[in-house]
């Protein structure tokens, strides 16, 4: 019984040294590569992070959320081709609960200039038949109302 026991701690030890090497190889490929490395499901705190994009008839809109608070949003209009470049620092209000329903997080992005870019609640889900992440960004917190979609763009 007390070697299993052994083997048991050990098998556990090992676990966390693989998953502390790894996380420590992911912060560090980040910051060489400037990328955002997004492991795990998508109820957990760094689904939001990387690059999410959106294509329509007028624009292209690109936005990276990074792990340390800020975002770079991208708009590209058509026909002319022309970029607008913001940076900023976004903030997570997380979900809570009322009597009535439950509220989706909250993503708040302010520009440099401190203007307010992006002040929407979100919904993170996954698209099974196209194997993407979608970010919804609604208007109001009803699961039913319009949203822009974004899809996560693969680094």
């Amino acid at each position: 019984m007390r070697i299993h026991t052994k083997y048991f701690f050990l098998f556990i030890l090992a676990g966390i040294v693989f998953l502390s090497v790894r996380h420590w190889l992911d912060r560090k490929r980040e910051k060489i590569q400037d990328i955002d490395i997004v492991r795990g499901d998508i109820d957990e705190g760094d689904s939001q992070l990387g690059l999410w994009a959106q294509k329509n008839d007028s624009a292209l809109l690109m936005v990276r959320l990074r792990r340390d608070g800020s975002f770079d949003y991208q708009v590209v209009a058509y026909p002319v081709k022309d970029t607008l470049r913001y940076t900023g620092r976004y903030r997570i209000l997380p979900s809570f609960v009322s009597n009535s329903r439950v509220s989706y997080p909250r993503l708040i992005a302010v520009s440099a200039n401190g203007d307010t870019l992006i002040n929407h609640f979100i919904q993170l889900t996954r698209a099974i038949k196209r194997n993407v992440d979608v970010l919804s960004l609604k208007a109001n917190n009803d699961p039913d109302a319009p949203a822009i979609l974004f899809y996560r763009i693969k680094q």
